[in-house]
């Protein structure tokens, strides 16, 4: 039976004929991340942070055409990558403001969302990941075959993988490290155990109990600050802790690592105004014969020659 014949068949049966199976279109950036990165700061500044930036004013600030295709590209690119939303006016998606909200430190580890948003470049961490990358015409024939990128377009889709990875150091000496990263970036992010000191509770390093008589560091090493006198400071750690007990109560002092003159002004002013007044003792009635034997006491102890004699006349 021909092919013909067997779709009469199917025909006459009321059954559909089988269609060919569709290709998956994988997305995929014509840019990499960090020129992306860059047109979406563009629109930040212009406030696509809060409001859309229209395409016509972007164009301008930009000095290109409103209807080039390199502007088109870009943009296009910066939305695969998950940065910028948004079709005749452009802002800032979520992730993208969490991003440039950022401090530098963190602005990698928010990146690597970037990373996976195009499904072109999901498919390739998920199946290289923690291996080393496969030759350019592997990963070429990979995205042609399963997410249908064009043959026009496939070797420059590989080369911004690789680019915008090795950007955000997941991809080291040809080994990809994705997960390692977003594990590294986890860590990085839980927040500190609080550090107990005489049953009151700082932020400060996880883990460590510190008694006032037993000075130790954040390894648990003994320390010579001298008794009660904890250093704090360390990776992570911004302070020093001073403690003292005694029957009456216990002090607790922490300082910055590095004190300037202006802390410390303060810091001792403060500890001025804390100053306890000493009480006077209630004086006793006494005799004018005791009053003048405290006072031949107190001359005694001068020893000033001419003190002594006038000790010797009373």
């Amino acid at each position: 039976m021909t092919k013909t014949s067997a779709k009469l068949e199917k025909k006459r049966a009321g059954l559909r004929p089988e269609m060919p199976e569709k290709k998956e279109r994988g997305a995929y950036p014509f840019y990499g991340l960090r020129r992306c990165l860059e047109i979406a700061k563009e629109i930040r500044d212009l406030g696509g942070d809060r409001i859309p930036i229209e395409k016509e004013m972007l164009a301008q600030h930009l000095q290109l055409e409103e209807n080039s295709a390199s502007l088109a590209q870009i943009l296009a690119s910066a939305k695969c990558f998950g940065i910028i939303e948004g079709r005749s006016g452009y802002s800032l998606t979520k992730t993208g403001e969490r991003y440039f909200s950022a401090s530098p430190d963190n602005q990698q580890g928010i990146a690597l969302d970037f990373l996976t948003t195009p499904s072109a470049f999901k498919l390739l961490i998920e199946r290289f990941d923690g291996t080393r990358l496969p030759p350019l015409k592997t990963m070429r024939n990979l995205l042609k075959n399963e997410k249908g990128v064009p043959e026009s377009w496939v070797n420059r889709a590989v080369s911004n993988f690789t680019s915008s990875a090795t950007e955000l150091a997941v991809l080291e000496n040809g080994i990809l490290r994705y997960q390692a990263m977003i594990a590294r970036r986890n860590k990085s992010a839980l927040p500190s155990e609080p550090m107990k000191v005489s049953n009151v509770e700082t932020q400060s390093a996880p883990g460590v109990l510190v008694q006032p008589t037993s000075p130790i560091n954040v390894k648990g090493e003994a320390v010579g600050y001298g008794s009660g006198a904890v250093s704090v400071s360390g990776s992570g750690i911004i302070a020093n802790a001073w403690v003292y007990s005694n029957d009456e109560g216990t002090i607790r002092l922490e300082t910055p690592v590095k004190l300037s003159m202006d802390l410390w002004a303060r810091l001792n002013g403060y500890v001025q105004i804390l100053k306890p007044v000493q009480d006077k003792p209630i004086s006793k009635p006494t005799r004018p014969e005791d009053d003048l034997g405290e006072i031949k006491d107190d001359l005694g102890r001068i020893k000033d020659p001419l003190a002594g004699k006038l000790s010797e006349t009373l």
